[in-house]
């Protein structure tokens, strides 16, 4: 979502709530209602300018964090990790 630029609604899964932060690249909610997720929409849906400032670093943070060569370099790093500790 963040590399098109797409603000991030999800649940605190993985270490997405320590990648999305509050306000600044969407929003994480601990709620498993849809209620909670529809409200997070509209609120985005009615606030132009926080989407577009969202959508604005999202693209920016993707590139800079998230981006094909990033991912690659990142996880050769830790598949060369695994294979040296597994010796």
């Amino acid at each position: 979502a963040m590399l098109h630029g797409l603000p991030v609604i999800a649940r605190p899964e993985g270490a997405l709530d320590e990648v999305v932060a509050n306000g600044i690249n969407g929003y994480v909610t601990d709620s498993k209602e849809p209620a909670a997720f529809a409200a997070l929409l509209e609120a985005l849906a009615r606030d132009p300018a926080l989407y577009r400032r969202i959508s604005a670093r999202n693209l920016e943070d993707a590139a800079t964090r998230f981006s094909r060569e990033k991912v690659v370099a990142r996880l050769l790093e830790i598949y060369d990790h695994v294979g040296t500790s597994s010796a």
